[in-house]
């Protein structure tokens, strides 16, 4: 849906994603390396995510819909 091109992954290399989509958008970009991990540093990821995307706690509990939200997120404006 979000017409993003698959990833070759070849079992030993490191597998990132495009920078741009299918369309030739802006889809991310790495902007800091964050080391070498022998296991997926989760709990580091959590921090950072809880703190570079805070959730108002009027919000914290609605439920989301995913594919409603992707299906606004792509429809033509």
């Amino acid at each position: 849906k979000f017409r993003i091109r698959p990833l070759e992954f070849d079992g030993k290399s490191d597998s990132v994603y495009h920078p741009f989509d299918l369309d030739g958008n802006r889809h991310m970009e790495y902007l800091r390396y964050r080391g070498e991990h022998t296991d997926v540093p989760l709990a580091d990821m959590i921090a950072t995510f809880h703190r570079e995307y805070p959730v108002p706690e009027d919000l914290t509990a609605q439920a989301g819909d995913f594919e409603k939200d992707v299906d606004e997120e792509t429809s033509p404006r």
